[in-house]
Order: C-alpha cells, then structure tokens, then sequence
C-alpha cells in the first residue's frame, strides 16, 4: 500500500480512497478490520497532503484507530457516520463490542454525545434499542449471551439518558438477554435486567421458550449452583402489578430427543 502511494505521489495520480467494493468495503475500512494503525496513518497522510477527503463511515474499529479517525475528522471538520451499516447489518456499536474492544464503545458513546448523534442501537423504531444483525445479535442481547457485565453497565449508563426501551427481542436461535442471563447464571445482569425493566414499565415474558424448548425458570433450576436465580425469577413474578405465573410443568424438546 504505501509503494503505491509513493508512486501515485510521484506520477500526479490521484487514487480514489473511497471508492467501495461489491460487499461495500474500501481501504480505510480494510485497514480498520485488519487493525493495521501503521496503514492507517500512511492512508490519513496521503489523504492530507492531496486534500482527499475520506469517507470515514466505518464500521469495522478498534481503540486505537478510532482516535486517529476521530483526530483526522476534526481536523477537517468532518462528522463520523457512525451508524451506518454493511451488507451483514452490522454497525459500528454492535462491531466494537463483538471486537471486545470496552475503549471502542466508550469513543463511540463520548463521540455520539459530543456531536449530539444518537447512536443507531436500533432498527425497529426509535424507541427501541434493538437493531438485529443478519445473525440476530443486537448489542444487549450480544452482550448477554458472552457474559459482559461491564459492557452490559456501560450500555445501560448510555440509555438511561436516553428515552430508548430496551425489549426482549431473539436471536436466530429464538434466545432472549433475561434467557441467556439465566442460562449463564449471572446474578447481577438478571438483577439488572429486571430493574431496568421494573423502571421503563417494560413486561418481561418469564415462560417464553427459546427453538428447542428451553424456558427461563428451567435453565434456573439447570444452570444455578444456589437458589438464587430462581428465587429472583418467582419474586419478579409475584410482584406487584406482574400478575406472571411461571411454568412449572413445560418440557423442553431437548431432554425429549434424550429420552
């Protein structure tokens, strides 16, 4: 990349650095993937020096990148489209935290409130806080089934100056973030969850069953090594204004396929 920069410098040709391929990837966003910091800068100088101004949509990021991206932008007045997406529907919050970058999303939140951008968390419509990808991993629910707790606080530090609603969308595999929470046996996200819930007036379905079967208080009984899970389960249940029967009785298909 850079011998053919230098050439192009040495010729007078000016080489598109935007132009996109069929799955809509260009250099920069190549660089970014490839979290090549060297390329990067050598790509941000080439720009400068024949005031070739760079699309900057990206969607694939890492820490580091991001600041040389963001420091490039504001020397050129430029705003970051930070919620845009690919092919695959993935965007730019979904990629840093898929990318266990906790610095990406924490540039992302700075930056969106910087320039007064409400980040794209979402498809459905505004109030919501869920935009599935083409694998159906939104941010919470991603975040949840890997078992982030910290990403997990720092989103809902995010919403919670916001007016989005967090629902109880699945995934492909019909997997929700209270199931996957149960199933890993986090406490303090199932905790969190149902507060979050308790506060937006949001119901949470405790009997709905993921594609094979698998149900909130059965993955509780499973998957915990105390009694905690499930007394935090039947406590939401019975609180008032609820009014939720759990299902004592639901088989889930799998243990039928073992029998």
């Amino acid at each position: 990349m850079k011998l053919i920069l230098e050439y192009a410098n040495k010729n007078h040709i000016l080489i598109n650095l935007n132009e996109t391929n069929d799955s809509r990837s260009y250099p920069l966003l190549r660089i970014c993937y490839d979290n090549n910091i060297d390329m990067a800068k050598v790509l941000i100088k080439y720009a400068n020096k024949n005031n070739n101004i760079l699309e900057l949509n990206q969607k694939e990021n890492n820490g580091k990148i991001m600041k040389i991206l963001i420091n490039y932008e504001n020397k050129n007045n430029i705003v970051l489209r930070i919620n845009e997406t690919d092919i695959f529907s993935n965007y730019p919050m979904l990629v840093a935290i898929m990318n266990n970058s906790i610095e990406s999303v924490r540039l992302l939140i700075e930056y969106a409130n910087n320039h007064y951008i409400t980040l794209q968390l979402n498809s459905m419509n505004k109030n919501e806080i869920n935009q599935k990808n083409y694998y159906g991993d939104y941010p919470l629910l991603y975040l949840c089934k890997i078992n982030d707790s910290t990403k997990v606080n720092l989103l809902f530090e995010y919403v919670n100056h916001t007016q989005y609603c967090i629902n109880n969308y699945r995934d492909k595999d019909g997997k929700f973030p209270l199931l996957w929470t149960t199933y890993n046996n986090n406490i303090d996200m199932t905790q969190l969850l149902i507060k979050y819930s308790t506060e937006k007036n949001v119901e949470l379905n405790l009997n709905e069953k993921d594609n094979i079967g698998n149900y909130l208080l059965l993955y509780a009984i499973d998957h915990s090594i105390n009694l905690s899970m499930t007394q935090m389960l039947f406590e939401y249940a019975s609180a008032s204004g609820h009014n939720v029967i759990l299902n004592l009785n639901g088989e889930d298909i799998k243990n039928i396929y073992n029998i």
